[in-house]
């Protein structure tokens, strides 16, 4: 499973990594600061997962989504922001984010989410 992460908080993303890392089921993360490095790799790497800010340079999460899912639908995408307004919320859905994230709040939840994403994966694979 390739996990790609688009935030512009190195602490952020450095903490993400690491708890993701810590699961050995991880196959790869890939981590980056804008929306510009990740269209640079996912022209060559498709993602299982994304999990984007909405705020950051070089654009907006939620654009991304909309490409992303114009182009692939198979892509889960996940929403992690510090602006869990329902009108963030409610924008990120419709663009086709499959899940929105509150950043104090839901790191649990994303953790959840990821690990069942993965063990539907992996029972898929083993079938």
């Amino acid at each position: 499973m390739l996990i790609l992460i688009i935030d512009d908080s190195e602490v952020f993303r450095s903490r993400l990594v690491e708890i993701l890392s810590a699961n050995k089921n991880r196959k790869k993360i890939i981590e980056v600061s804008n929306i510009l490095e990740a269209k640079e790799i996912m022209q060559n790497l498709l993602p299982d997962i994304i999990i984007t800010d909405i705020r950051m340079p070089g654009g907006s999460g939620i654009d991304l989504i909309k490409e992303i899912k114009i182009n692939d639908q198979t892509i889960t995408t996940m929403v992690i922001t510090n602006y869990p307004e329902e009108h963030y919320k409610t924008e990120a859905l419709k663009a086709g984010a499959d899940y929105f994230f509150d950043k104090s709040n839901d790191m649990e939840k994303l953790l959840e989410t990821i690990d069942s994403f993965n063990q539907s994966k992996n029972n898929y694979t083993n079938v």
